[in-house]
């Protein structure tokens, strides 16, 4: 289940605490890499995406379309 403001669904967003616009982009965790939002002022956001073995799968999805976790 999602917390709220966790899956955005959108191209861009704006941070609920700082109000910097959010793009969305591949990250890296110890769980793998994943896509999802990250405010430059406040930190990571949101994970909008599964986790994906590498970088470049990550990308290909993003780029794809993906279908959120």
């Amino acid at each position: 289940m999602a917390l709220p403001g966790e899956c955005v669904n959108d191209n861009q967003t704006f941070c609920i605490d700082c109000g910097a616009a959010l793009s969305i982009d591949v990250f890296r965790s110890a769980a793998g890499y994943y896509i999802g939002f990250c405010c430059p002022e406040c930190g990571p956001y949101s994970r909008e995406s599964g986790y994906y073995p590498n970088q470049k799968a990550a990308e290909k999805a993003m780029k794809e379309g993906f279908n959120g976790r």
